[in-house]
Formats: C-alpha cells, sequence, structure tokens
C-alpha cells in the first residue's frame, strides 16, 4: 500500500512537472500608450493570447491598435493613457532548436563534409527517449474553402531510476484547426497514457484497456479512463478504478448505392448518438478500416463517412464497435482480478485460485444534467413514495417561449403564442385525466379550458 502511494505521488510530480515544462506563461504589463509604438518586456508572444483593459473595458483589435507577435510591439491607434496588457508566452525551452546535422552554407564545391554535432538532449540528468511527429493537411476541393486537419503523436520511455520505468503517449488525430484556435481537454484527444512500471508492479493512467479472459467461464474486455495498478509475480493482483467514458455498443447495416455517408449509428432505435473519441472499430465486409484513410467520424453527430478508397453500394455489409455516452450519469466501474499459487504445499501443487469482480453501475446521486430546485426537492420528499407533482413551467427570454401569461382578475392560465411572438414560457404539460385545466388542439399545442375542466395540467 505505501509503494502504491508512492507510485501516485510520483506520477502527480512528473504530470506538473510536464505541465510546467510545456504550459504557457502568462505575463502582465501597465504601459503608457501615449507612446503609440509600445514594446513589451517579451517576444514571441502565443498569437491571440492578449488582453488589453483600460478601465475595464477591452481594446479591440484591429480598430483600437495592432500588434506584432514576434518582437512583442504594440502600435495604439490613439492615446489611450495607461492600460494593461495581459498575454501569454512560449515556455523558453519550447524555443530552443536542436539538430541532429549542423546546417551547412551554400558553397561552390562539390566536396561537402557533413560533421555530425553531439545531439543536445532535453534531459540531462534522465534517461528518457521523446520521439513524436506532427503533421497538417490541406484539403481542397472544387467550389469548396479548403480545410486544414492535423495530427498529432508524441511518446516517451526510458528509465527513470532503480527498477522504475515510464511510457507515455498522446495522440490526436480528429481535433480540427479552426481559424480563431481553440483548445481542448485532455480527455478529448484520441488516446492519453501514462504508465509506470517495474520488475513485478505497474501503474497506469488515462486511456486504459482491461480484458478477463483467462477462463472458460468468462470473456470480458473493456475501454476506459482511470487508474490501474497491478502486481506480477507468483502470486498475481491487479485492480482498477473508473469513470467508463461511454457504454459499449455495436450497429450493423447494409450500405446504400452509390453513398458514401454519412452513414448515423444508432442504439436502440436512437441514431446520431454521441460517439466516445477514438473508441470505435469499423468493420466493411469483414475486414476492419483505418480511421483517416478508410473513414471519417464525427463523434458529435455519431456519423461515419467512407472515403474514396472503398465503395459503398448495397452488398456492403457494415459493422461499427463503439462506444457512446448517453449523457444521464457517470458510469463507475471497478474492476479486480487474483491469481493465488499454492504450488509451495506439497498437497496442493496442480492447484491455483483465480479470482475476477466486475462492478459497473450509474452514478444515480449525480445525474449530468437533470437538477433539482429547491421546491422539487420538497415535493419528492413531501411524496414519498407516491407520485411527486411539481411545476412544468420555465420561464425564459422573451421571444424564446412558446407561451404567455395571462391574467383575468382572479384567473391566471397560460396562452399559446407560438415562436414567431413574444412568447416567456415553455411548459410540459401532464396527462392528468379529469381535473386538469388544458386540453390539446388539433394543431397539437395545449389551450387552456377552465379550472377542472380539462383533462392537462401543466
Amino acid at each position: 500500500m505505501k509503494k502504491a502511494i508512492l507510485w501516485f505521488f510520483l506520477a502527480y510530480a512528473l504530470n506538473l512537472t510536464a505541465y510546467n515544462f510545456y504550459s504557457p506563461a502568462i505575463r502582465l504589463e501597465k504601459v503608457n500608450s501615449s507612446n503609440t509604438k509600445v514594446e513589451l518586456q517579451h517576444q514571441n508572444l502565443i498569437v491571440n493570447s492578449e488582453k488589453i483593459i483600460k478601465d475595464s473595458t477591452s481594446l479591440n483589435k484591429p480598430q483600437d491598435y495592432e500588434i506584432d507577435y514576434s518582437s512583442g510591439t504594440i502600435n495604439f491607434h490613439q492615446d489611450y493613457g495607461f492600460v494593461l496588457v495581459e498575454y501569454a508566452i512560449y515556455p523558453e525551452k519550447l524555443l530552443r532548436e536542436f539538430s541532429s546535422f549542423t546546417v551547412q552554407t551554400l558553397a561552390d564545391s562539390e566536396k561537402v563534409q557533413l560533421k555530425r554535432p553531439v545531439f543536445s538532449q532535453v534531459y540531462d540528468d534522465t534517461q528518457l527517449n521523446v520521439s513524436g511527429s506532427k503533421t497538417f493537411k490541406v484539403s481542397v476541393a472544387n467550389n469548396e474553402d479548403f480545410a486544414l486537419d492535423q495530427s498529432l503523436f508524441l511518446k516517451i520511455d526510458g528509465k527513470l531510476g532503480n527498477n522504475l520505468f515510464i511510457t507515455a503517449q498522446l495522440t490526436d488525430s480528429q481535433s480540427p484547426i479552426t481559424p480563431e484556435g481553440d483548445s481542448r481537454e485532455l480527455s478529448n484527444l484520441d488516446k492519453v497514457f501514462l504508465k509506470l512500471y517495474g520488475k513485478n508492479y505497474d501503474i497506469s493512467f488515462g486511456d486504459l484497456e482491461a480484458s478477463f479472459n483467462q477462463t472458460r467461464f468468462i470473456n470480458y474486455q473493456t475501454k476506459f479512463e482511470g487508474l490501474k495498478a497491478s502486481w506480477t509475480g507468483k502470486n498475481e493482483i491487479m485492480g482498477a478504478l473508473a469513470i467508463s467514458k461511454g457504454k459499449q455498443a455495436t450497429d450493423t447495416f447494409s450500405g446504400t448505392e452509390g453513398k458514401q455517408g454519412p452513414y448515423y449509428l444508432s442504439v436502440n432505435n436512437i441514431s446520431g448518438v454521441q460517439v466516445v473519441s477514438g473508441s470505435e472499430t469499423v468493420y466493411l465486409n469483414g475486414n476492419k478500416l483505418s480511421r483517416g484513410s478508410s473513414y471519417t467520424i464525427d463523434y458529435s453527430e455519431g456519423s461515419v463517412t467512407f472515403t474514396n478508397e472503398n465503395f459503398i453500394d448495397s452488398n456492403s455489409f457494415i459493422q461499427v464497435d463503439f462506444q457512446y455516452s448517453d449523457e444521464e450519469y457517470n458510469q463507475n466501474m471497478y474492476l479486480a482480478s487474483s491469481k493465488v499459487d499454492f504450488s509451495s504445499l506439497a498437497f496442493l501443487e496442480n492447484l491455483q485460485m483465480k479470482t475476477f469482480m466486475i462492478i459497473q453501475n450509474d452514478d444515480k446521486d449525480n445525474p449530468l444534467q437533470q437538477t433539482f430546485s429547491e421546491s422539487d426537492k420538497q415535493a419528492l420528499a413531501e411524496a414519498g413514495d407516491s407520485e411527486a407533482w411539481v411545476s412544468g413551467v420555465t420561464q425564459v427570454e422573451v421571444g424564446e417561449g412558446l407561451y404567455i401569461k395571462v391574467e383575468e382578475g382572479d384567473l391566471e392560465y397560460y396562452e399559446y403564442v407560438g415562436s414567431q411572438a413574444n412568447g416567456e414560457y415553455i411548459i410540459h404539460f401532464t396527462y392528468v385525466g379529469s381535473g386538469g385545466d388544458y386540453e390539446v388542439a388539433e394543431e397539437g399545442y395545449y389551450i387552456f379550458v377552465g379550472d377542472g375542466q380539462g383533462s392537462y395540467s401543466p
């Protein structure tokens, strides 16, 4: 247990070190714009990271100023007095250049001798190997705007200390590049993985997999995001704690003649589900396809489009294994397995005992979308095990609702005005049989018919 806690804090320290190494630094300066041209204390600013504020009012580019990010120079269009400038700069170590060969100057000679220098390492006190690639793709089609996509692969492995090794990987091939720029959470990338291991142990964080298939009684495998730890040897034990990225599903369908896509994935006859990034496996006529070259996928709308590498027709049989999020509850999952070897006991030399545990459930106490007001909670408490009735009336901005409130003396009710009027209420009506105040019109909306004279209540 003490070792597990030690490795956990070590992994946390490694993550924190990486964050400090690669994260941009925020700087704040107070400058006088009366000079018109102002040079900041730092150069190589991150594009569009600046915020210039004058008396709680933000100045806008290019109406109020222009900026040269490489030199850190701001040109103000007029005198605003003293202003606050907040901006971000790249970490110094990311601006250093590393080269495996010396850059040669052009010379009028047939003999050019290349001298390979000693490679400068980022980490001088460790035995780490850092490798990766960053690619950009520009797609151009007739009568359409060009599209700019990217992919990233970063891998770190090596030795950190005595019987302590590390393997880490970050992969992203689905985050598009937008003109205005944006940021991504680590959980939205294709794969984030960190593993610390030694001779008999390993601790892993990030996007993980677990499988139980050592017996004829159980065959289970899953992908999840969380923590997994194990100890191997004569006796073995493994445990995992996770918030599952989604629920497992399989969708099979036939292609449409001449249609490459999009084909919308469905679960329980509901199409267009939200697919967990990187969780899909696509098969065409039994052959596994590769994302990017053979197909593209829109995770948010749950659609698959095939490239021209494989033409789709009515004889094409498609199977997609994927995980999806129903956005109702987080999935808590607990996995554990163990193996105990009794061979040291003479009379039990051929006996092994293996155990497996799988617990997966919804975190029903913390729904992702539904929230309860104090009146809702009070109604639920008073109802006990009986039906609980709460207000179905939600007030919104004027013009965004479908109903308005009408008050005539002591009488108060809601009148339908449609989406093109000044409605300020969204109302959910429930069928109550006798004793309601509203009925359904032929057009589908609800009309007030009098106290206790209808079949529906808000």
